[in-house]
């Protein structure tokens, strides 16, 4: 799977515009064109960011599936209204998902290679943005990624260790349909590090093991792809390596931070951390 997570940074008092118009246009819009919108979200912290994750099956499906969105009567009778809510919205990460290691494994002791995806990491918390957005151009708009729709809202995602190119850490939560206004009580935080190659074997040896303890177990990682974007519309981060890596809270009074030893020293610039509310029709919950 191939994920992108994108943060947009809007005007002013207009992050409710954008969602409503998100969720009453472009969810299903995207998800008819082959794209997975998986969680979209209010970021506790900068009232004027909108993040949002969307997924594609591989890199050539990105292209024919932003292509048919983009090209789209959904997209051109929207765009307008879309682009006048934002200052930036090419601050993404192209990401494939890393599978979390069994609980299992004990502190301190080397995961087997086959519980992890291929080396490198992921940067950087949804920072970093440039300005700018085109108006008539193919502009990229909030999605996210179209889970698996089989099953009814409820606690978030559980966790999987499959390695495969087909592994998805957020496959199998619905959402609300369109019209829906009430907003889950959840937290989704997701912290992202800037690092060099090796840290994903250091994460789940190290870090991993420390979070289960803590009550904060992983529910989703990823790396950075690095494949050439395949729609350069669009553009995304390049010449950075991040790790991202999520964990859920029922609630935002039980969010809690924890001390991972030996973290500092293997990132290459300081962490960020995104507090994340899912908004009404997210199908992250």
């Amino acid at each position: 799977m191939i994920y992108e997570l994108r943060n947009y940074t809007l005007h002013p008092g207009q992050r409710d515009t954008l969602i409503e118009l998100f969720e009453r246009e472009f969810i299903e819009g995207q998800e008819a064109a082959g794209i997975g919108v998986v969680g979209h979200f209010r970021d506790l912290d900068e009232p004027n960011m909108y993040p949002w994750m969307r997924k594609f099956p591989d890199m050539e499906a990105r292209r024919a599936a932003l292509t048919a969105f983009y090209g789209g009567p959904i997209w051109k009778a929207n765009r307008d209204a879309a682009n006048a809510t934002m200052i930036d919205s090419d601050n993404v990460l192209l990401l494939r998902p890393v599978p979390v290691p069994s609980a299992d494994v004990p502190h301190g002791s080397a995961p087997r290679h086959s519980d992890l995806s291929r080396g490198t990491t992921t940067s950087g918390l949804l920072s970093g943005s440039t300005p700018g957005l085109p108006r008539g151009s193919t502009p990229d708009l909030p999605s996210g990624s179209a889970p698996d729709l089989s099953s009814e809202s409820g606690p978030g995602p559980t966790l999987q260790s499959s390695s495969s190119s087909s592994f998805d850490p957020f496959s199998g939560t619905a959402r609300p349909p369109v019209g829906a206004t009430v907003l889950p009580e959840s937290l989704y935080v997701a912290m992202i590090y800037h690092v060099d190659d090796g840290f994903a074997e250091f994460f789940a040896r190290e870090a991993v093991p420390v979070l289960r303890e803590a009550g904060v177990p992983p529910v989703a990682c990823f790396e950075t792809e690095a494949a050439e974007n395949t729609f350069p519309a669009l553009p995304v981060r390049t010449g950075e390596q991040v790790f991202v890596w999520f964990a859920r809270f029922d609630r935002p009074s039980d969010e809690r931070e924890v001390a991972l030893p030996g973290l500092e020293s293997r990132l290459t610039s300081p962490p960020q951390r995104l507090r994340l509310a899912p908004t009404a029709r997210s199908a992250l919950r």
